[in-house]
C-alpha cells in the first residue's frame, strides 16, 4: 500500500453476521477502529510477527428470542406407565402464512404412540387420527399445524423405583444439514442433584427408497441418564419433578410442552391385577408349607 495513503479513507466490510444452520442469532454493530493488531506472516518462509496496516473491531451480541418464528428446537415427553407420547407444541417454532395454512395453529398437538415421533410430520395424519379415536380424543378440523422445528428432542422417563429413576433424551435432526458440533444443556430444578452417569448411543439416518410409504428417518444421537434418589428421596419423578424446566441446543432456547403424559389406566388396571395374582401365589404357597409342617 503506498505510504501515502490516508489510512482513515478506508473503507471496512459491513453489515456483519454470525449465523448457521441451527445457531445462536447475533445482531453485530458497526465496526469499529482499534489500535492495530499483529499478525504471523510466513510468506517468507520464516515465521515473522507483522504489525496491520489498520484493524477494526466488531462486537456482536446475542439475540432474544420473543416469538415462536425465531426458535429452532422443541421438546415431545413420554413415560414408561403411558401409551402416549406428548408431541412438541403446535407451531413451536413458527407457522405457515395464512393464505397457505391448512391446519389449525390454536389447537393444542394431539397425543402420539411413540413410534410415531420418528416420522415426518406429513406421514402422521392418520396415525394421529386413529390414536385419537382410540383414545376417545376430539380432532379438530382442520388438524393442529406441526412443530416447524428443525431440532426435535425427545424426553422419556424409562423406569422410576424407589432408590432411582432413568431418564432418556434422544436429538432429531430433521433438516438436510448434518451438525458436525453441538451441544445441549437440560434443566430439572429438582432432579439434577441426583445424576450419576450416562451412556450415549447413535443412530444413523434411514433414507427410504419410496418417501411416499417409506419416509426418510433422521439420524439420532440418544443418552441414556441414570438419577438416584439418595439426596432427593422426595423426588416426584412422574409428577414434574423429573421433567426439564429449560432446554437449549447450541445456546438456544427450545419450546417445551404446555402438559405432561398421563398414566395408562389400563397399564395401570394391569399392575394391580399382576401384584394381586402374586400376593395371591404367596398366600397360596405359605398355605402349602404350613399344612406340610404341620
Amino acid at each position: 500500500m503506498p505510504p501515502h495513503l490516508n489510512h482513515s479513507y478506508i473503507v471496512p466490510p459491513q453489515n456483519w453476521q454470525l449465523t448457521g444452520a441451527f445457531s445462536v442469532r447475533y445482531q453485530c454493530q458497526h465496526p469499529m477502529l482499534v489500535e492495530p493488531t499483529t499478525f504471523h506472516d510466513m510468506s517468507s518462509g520464516l515465521r515473522t510477527n507483522k504489525l496491520a496496516i489498520v484493524t477494526w473491531a466488531v462486537s456482536c451480541s446475542k439475540e432474544n428470542q420473543t416469538t415462536s418464528s425465531s426458535r429452532r428446537c422443541c421438546l415431545s415427553y413420554s413415560t414408561f406407565n403411558s401409551d402416549s407420547a406428548i408431541p412438541c407444541p403446535t407451531c413451536a417454532c413458527g407457522c405457515p402464512p395464512s393464505p397457505v395454512q391448512t391446519c389449525t395453529a390454536s389447537a393444542s398437538a394431539l397425543p402420539l404412540p411413540s413410534s410415531a415421533l420418528m416420522l415426518p410430520f406429513q406421514h402422521r395424519t392418520t396415525i394421529m387420527k386413529a390414536w385419537a379415536e382410540l383414545k376417545h380424543i376430539r380432532v379438530p378440523n382442520p388438524t393442529p399445524c406441526g412443530d416447524n422445528c428443525g431440532i426435535n428432542i425427545h424426553w422419556h422417563i424409562s423406569s422410576d423405583y424407589e432408590q432411582g429413576w432413568i431418564g432418556r433424551v434422544t436429538i432429531f435432526n430433521w433438516e438436510s444439514a448434518g451438525i458436525a458440533d453441538w451441544f445441549l444443556t437440560m434443566q430439572l430444578d429438582n432432579a439434577a442433584v441426583g445424576i450419576q452417569k450416562s451412556l450415549n448411543y447413535i443412530i444413523g439416518e434411514k433414507v427410504g427408497d419410496n418417501p411416499d410409504k417409506d419416509p426418510r428417518i433422521p439420524g439420532t444421537q440418544q443418552t441414556v441418564i441414570k438419577f438416584t434418589k439418595r439426596r432427593i428421596p422426595s423426588i416426584n419423578v412422574l409428577d414434574g419433578d423429573g421433567f426439564p424446566t429449560k432446554v437449549t441446543f447450541n445456546g438456544e432456547e427450545c419450546s417445551l410442552p404446555q402438559t405432561l403424559p398421563r398414566p395408562d389406566p389400563r397399564r395401570s388396571a394391569a399392575g394391580i391385577f399382576t401384584a394381586l395374582i402374586c400376593l395371591f401365589l404367596i398366600i397360596i404357597a405359605v398355605l402349602l408349607c404350613v399344612r406340610i409342617l404341620s
